[in-house]
């Protein structure tokens, strides 16, 4: 996964730091700063953890703005997505000491299901263009966190924040489940479509309204909570 992770930062314009062993990133366009960490969220959390983590990292990186613009993606091996799965990543993420917390669960199906797809198209067009693609979309939302390649895919999209997402159109975004009624006398998995529309249809009118990538963001995030 670090390999993913690590392509991902050198695509989109961020150069790893020199003479450190922990794996520190820094835009080349402006103060951002992104450490990667191997484990779980509790462990990222233990006593004298984060502290220990931030005092390495200054003696690599001297410049002022890191403390305040330091944030860390924490890739977490796990067995299975469950409750428990998504409560650690809660409390991780709410966790506001040190660095700004973005925790990136993954299963080893998803990640050997994700690799098999990058070796066929490139990690940049995966990352920016299948997103906003519609087909790509209504797979994920089909098969939420079931070893699928998509799953993983819009899970690094939500935690790396800083992935241009081609625009897509927000009436195509829309489409995707407007036409709700007529799916679902058309495909066997109506449960999902259903779970779908009880989600697009909480949205208010200025979230329906927000950039594409924000709106896909926003429907990921509460499918996946409904899905557990």
């Amino acid at each position: 996964m670090i390999e993913i992770i690590i392509n991902t930062f050198e695509i989109f314009n961020y150069s790893k730091l020199p003479n450190s062993d922990i794996h520190i990133f820094k835009s080349n366009i402006m103060d951002d700063y992104w450490v990667i960490y191997q484990g779980s969220p509790s462990q990222l959390l233990e006593k004298k953890g984060q502290s220990e983590l931030m005092a390495q990292c200054k003696k690599v990186c001297t410049d002022p703005a890191f403390e305040k613009n330091a944030n860390i993606i924490c890739l977490w091996d796990v067995e299975s997505i469950d409750k428990k799965t998504i409560r650690q990543l809660h409390h991780a993420e709410e966790d506001i000491y040190f660095f700004k917390k973005n925790v990136l669960y993954y299963t080893q199906s998803e990640l050997t299901s994700f690799k098999e797809q990058s070796s066929a198209y490139p990690l940049r067009n995966l990352l920016q263009q299948y997103p906003t693609n519609p087909e790509v979309f209504q797979r994920y939302k089909a098969s939420i966190n079931k070893g699928t390649w998509e799953s993983l895919l819009y899970r690094i999209c939500m935690k790396l924040t800083f992935i241009p997402i081609e625009k897509g159109s927000n009436e195509d975004i829309s489409n995707l489940y407007k036409n709700h009624d007529i799916a679902m006398n058309k495909i066997k998995d109506k449960d999902s479509l259903i779970n779908l529309n009880t989600v697009a249809q909480k949205l208010s009118e200025s979230e329906l309204a927000c950039k594409p990538d924000k709106l896909l963001n926003l429907i990921m995030e509460q499918l996946e909570t409904s899905e557990l």
